[in-house]
């Protein structure tokens, strides 16, 4: 299976079960409120149990040594916004190489609102310049048989 050559996380949940105090503090009247979590929650996983394991919640996995390079994309009044933080900080602790951008006056889903909010706009334009930076990064590291087999 090939690894892929880097991970962007925009706003991302990656601990399905556990309550961050920016779940408390943004939870309602930030756009997307602690009902809209619990639903999509129950979405991915009907099961709960199954919230704790890694694939639903990175941040409880044991070892995230190996992953590729990540950008993780957090905003100031996200629900998610802490439990973000705490995912860079861990791959970075463990040397997987991380961006961490933070926009603090947004919401989650700002990547939404380009046409009417120039802070989601500049933040986006910010998103899109890390993403080519990376890409270009794996490609340069990608070898000629990478080339030849569509990698």
């Amino acid at each position: 299976m090939t690894k892929p050559a880097f991970n962007l996380m925009l706003y991302p949940a990656v601990d399905g079960m556990s309550e961050h105090r920016s779940r408390q503090l943004f939870g309602r009247g930030y756009f997307f409120d602690s009902d809209m979590v619990d639903w999509y929650r129950s979405c991915y996983s009907p099961d709960h149990v199954r919230l704790f394991e890694p694939y639903a919640s990175p941040l409880r996995a044991p070892d995230c040594r190996g992953l590729p390079p990540t950008c993780v994309v957090t905003a100031g009044f996200d629900p998610f916004r802490d439990e973000g933080i705490e995912y860079a900080d861990q791959l970075r602790a463990v040397a997987v190489q991380v961006t961490h951008l933070h926009r603090e006056g947004l919401v989650h889903g700002f990547a939404s609102f380009l046409a009417c909010d120039r802070h989601a706009r500049r933040a986006m334009l910010d998103v899109a310049a890390e993403l080519r930076r990376m890409a270009a990064v794996a490609a340069a590291n990608t070898g000629p048989e990478a080339a030849s087999n569509g990698v």
